[in-house]
C-alpha cells in the first residue's frame, strides 16, 4: 500500500529555539541562526521602485541614513540561485530592500535601548556557524575565501544578527503567550486534520490491479481476503497471516503502515480507517486500485493530549509572525523613509 504524498500540520520552532540552518552558503547560514520571523515578514516584495539603477544611487534613506544600490546590490549577491526560481528580480529586489529597512530600524532600536554583543557572543556564535557546518576551521577559512568573505566580515555580520535578536526578544517575542483557550480552540477547529491513525494491512490483490503480479482473478482475491478476515477474528495473529500480503513492504515491515493522517491514503482506504477503533479489523476486504485489504486499526490520536504540544508551537509561530509584523510596521510609521 502506498502512501499519497504527506499532507500534515506544518510546524516550525520558534525563532529562540531555532538550532539548524542551511549551510551551503555562510551568509544563509548567518541569517538562519537570527530572526527567521523577521524574514518571513519581509520577504514579500511590495515595495515601490521602477526602472534601472545604478551602484551610485541612493535606493533609500531611513531617517536620514541612506541606503545605497550598492548595498542592495551586495545583498542581492547573497541570495542563493533557487530564488530566482520561485520569484521574479523585481519582487527579490524589493524584499531585499524592505530587509535593510528594517534592519536599520531595529539596529536603531538598539542604539536607543543600550543594546549590543559582547565579543563572547560573538565568538560563540561563530563557533556555532562552524560546528553546524561540520566543517574544520581550515574548510571554514576556504569557504569565507570561495564567497569573499573574511572571518572579521563574518563577526560583524554575526554581531549585528545577535542584536537583531535582543531587541526582537525584548521587544517582541517575551510579549508573546499562547493560552490553553487558544490551544483548545485551535484543537476544536481542525481535529478533522489533525487525527492521525497507525494501521497495518494485508493486501491480496489480482489481475489488472494497479501493479499486481499475481494471476488471480477479483473473486479469488476476495474469497482469500474474506478468509484472511475469518482466521482474525478466530484469534490468528496479524503479523503471521501477514506473509500473504501481496505488498511488497509486508516482507520487512509485517504489514505495518505506520502513522499516517487524512489525504495520505487512497479514498476508500482512508473512509475505511478513519471510520474504525483502535483494535477493529474490516469485517469485509476493502477494495481500492490495488486489489483487496484487510485492515486492522492499531492506534489512534485524536485527543487534544496528543496534539496539545503541536499547537502550542505552531500557534506560538504564529503569533511571533503577527507580532514582529506588527512591531515593524509600528517602526516603519514612526520613521521617515523616503525612496528613490
Amino acid at each position: 500500500m502506498e502512501k499519497k504524498q504527506k499532507i500534515e500540520l506544518k510546524i516550525e520552532e520558534p525563532v529562540s529555539e531555532k538550532k539548524e540552518w542551511p549551510v551551503d552558503n555562510i551568509i544563509v547560514a548567518i541569517a538562519a541562526i537570527g530572526v527567521v520571523l523577521l524574514l518571513v515578514v519581509v520577504w514579500k516584495g511590495d515595495l515601490p521602485f521602477s526602472g534601472s539603477f545604478s551602484s551610485s544611487d541612493v535606493a533609500v534613506t531611513v531617517n536620514g541614513i541612506e541606503i545605497s544600490e550598492e548595498d542592495v546590490q551586495a545583498e542581492l549577491a547573497k541570495i542563493p540561485a533557487y530564488y530566482y526560481s520561485m520569484m521574479d528580480n523585481a519582487t527579490i529586489r524589493s524584499a531585499i530592500l524592505d530587509q535593510l529597512i528594517a534592519r536599520e530600524l531595529i539596529m536603531e532600536k538598539a542604539e536607543a535601548l543600550g543594546v549590543s554583543a559582547t565579543q563572547q557572543e560573538v565568538e560563540d556564535a561563530l563557533a556555532n556557524v562552524t560546528a553546524q557546518a561540520q566543517m574544520t576551521q581550515e574548510e571554514f577559512l576556504q569557504r569565507l575565501e570561495k564567497e569573499n568573505l573574511t572571518v572579521d566580515e563574518v563577526k560583524a555580520l554575526l554581531e549585528q544578527q545577535i542584536i537583531i535578536n535582543k531587541v526582537i526578544d525584548a521587544e517582541v517575542l517575551k510579549n508573546v503567550q499562547i493560552t490553553e483557550e487558544d490551544i483548545l480552540a485551535y484543537y476544536e477547529n481542525a481535529i478533522a486534520d489533525l487525527v492521525q491513525v497507525r494501521a497495518s494491512h494485508i493486501l491480496i490483490c489480482y489481475t489488472d490491479a494497479l501493479r499486481c503480479e499475481q494471476n488471480r482473478t477479483q473473486e479469488e482475491a476476495y474469497a482469500q481476503a474474506q478468509d484472511i478476515i475469518a482466521q482474525l477474528k478466530d484469534s490468528a495473529e496479524f503479523t503471521d497471516l501477514a506473509v500473504q500480503s501481496d505488498d511488497p513492504s509486508a516482507e520487512f515491515n509485517a504489514g505495518d503502515l505506520g502513522w499516517f493522517s487524512k489525504g495520505q491514503m487512497v479514498k476508500e482506504f482512508e473512509d475505511a480507517v478513519f471510520s474504525m477503533n483502535v483494535g477493529e479489523i474490516t469485517e469485509e476486504p476493502v477494495e481500492t486500485e490495488y486489489g483487496y485489504h484487510v485492515i486492522m486499526v492499531t492506534d489512534k490520536k485524536d485527543s487534544l493530549e496528543d496534539f496539545k504540544e503541536t499547537i502550542a508551537q505552531q500557534l506560538t509561530l504564529e503569533k511571533q509572525q503577527t507580532a514582529v509584523e506588527d512591531y515593524l510596521t509600528a517602526l516603519k510609521s514612526a520613521a521617515e523613509i523616503v525612496y528613490k
